[in-house]
């Protein structure tokens, strides 16, 4: 969604005057704001005084992206400077810095920028249903999947036990299961404490037999046959061992019904 939004940005600043920018979201609710970083001359010499001033007060305001837009290169300057001051202030955390030549009134190229910054202290929507609080949570604390490198394809949940996340990479030299958990399970650590339950990260397939094992997490050496019928929506499934079976039912039966809600 915000990888959209920001290509959306794109497209009216690069775009030509009286030209139509469509608006092709998922559907999904987050709470944008945009700041205009202008020169110090322009804004009555408070300059970053008021950008400062606006940030917070976005902030306040329960915004959880925040996109700088500047024009010129000393006004990208500046935008870099005010979202760095951000970053350290402890405000919002940098996810995308998207440098590209524009076009001024008059024609010429000039420096522009748009930075995504997410906010550290906005909190999920509690109007959320359960699995869009599982995406905003992600959104908030995996860059990769708030910029679009990761595509979160299905979640099924149950809350304050497990969440199922069916992740791909957009490119193929990223790996989205590592890209998601992050250094020292660091990314998966921050979700996970504020979901206050188990995510397990599952990546996509095209071959049914491959993501329907995924999905429940049975290790390939332990599994003896897989038979599906797409058109009774039904699977048979054989594994070597017992302690294997209870895995992929999981306790009360949770995994499996959740890799069922997945996998339709």
């Amino acid at each position: 969604e915000t990888r959209n939004f920001a290509d959306f940005l794109h497209a009216i600043v690069t775009a030509e005057k009286g030209a139509r920018y469509p608006l092709e979201f998922i559907g999904r609710k987050i709470k944008a704001g945009i700041i205009l970083v202008a020169s110090f001359e322009t804004l009555a010499m408070r300059g970053l005084k008021a950008h400062k001033w606006w940030f917070r007060k976005k902030n306040e305001m329960g915004v959880e992206t925040t996109y700088v837009l500047a024009f010129g290169r000393k006004n990208v300057d500046l935008a870099r400077h005010l979202a760095q001051w951000a970053q350290n202030e402890g405000l919002v955390e940098i996810v995308r810095s998207q440098p590209f030549v524009g076009s001024s009134k008059s024609g010429k190229a000039q420096d522009t920028i748009i930075i995504t910054c997410h906010s550290t202290q906005a909190k999920a929507d509690t109007l959320l249903g359960p699995e869009e609080e599982v995406q905003a949570t992600l959104v908030r604390w995996i860059p990769e999947v708030a910029v679009g490198e990761i595509e979160v394809m299905a979640i099924a949940r149950q809350p304050g036990i497990l969440s199922k996340v069916i992740v791909r990479s957009v490119s193929e030299k990223m790996d989205p299961i590592r890209a998601c958990i992050g250094p020292n399970e660091e990314k998966l650590k921050k979700v996970r404490a504020e979901l206050n339950e188990s995510v397990r990260f599952i990546p996509f397939s095209e071959d049914p037999d491959i993501f329907l094992v995924n999905c429940l997490g049975i290790l390939q050496d332990n599994l003896h046959s897989v038979k599906i019928d797409l058109k009774k929506k039904q699977a048979n499934i054989v594994v070597e061992d017992q302690e294997s079976a209870a895995i992929a039912i999981g306790s009360k039966g949770i995994n499996v019904k959740l890799a069922s809600q997945i996998t339709g």
